[in-house]
């Protein structure tokens, strides 16, 4: 793959703020202990925001990402870290 310019890369994402996540965990408190259950380690304890998400994978399909292939992105708030 190295040969033709092609990359494999892909993202794993903690718990994000989306509209379905949002309904099942409606408030503040309940986001909180789903970010503390998952053992997410950002401080303050939060969900990721899809934004942030979306950063990671506008920067793997950007010319700074041009030698990094064969990775995860791990978007999660320090919950895994390999």
């Amino acid at each position: 793959m190295g040969d033709a310019s092609i990359t494999v890369n892909n993202i794993a994402p903690g718990t994000t703020r989306t509209p379905l996540i949002e309904r099942h965990y409606a408030s503040r408190e309940s986001q909180v202990r789903e970010a503390k259950e998952s053992g997410g380690l950002v401080h303050p304890l939060r969900l990721a925001e899809p934004e942030e998400i979306a950063a990671a994978a506008l920067y793997l399909c950007g010319p700074h990402s041009g030698h990094i292939t064969g990775s995860t992105r791990h978007g999660n708030g320090g919950t895994f870290m390999p």
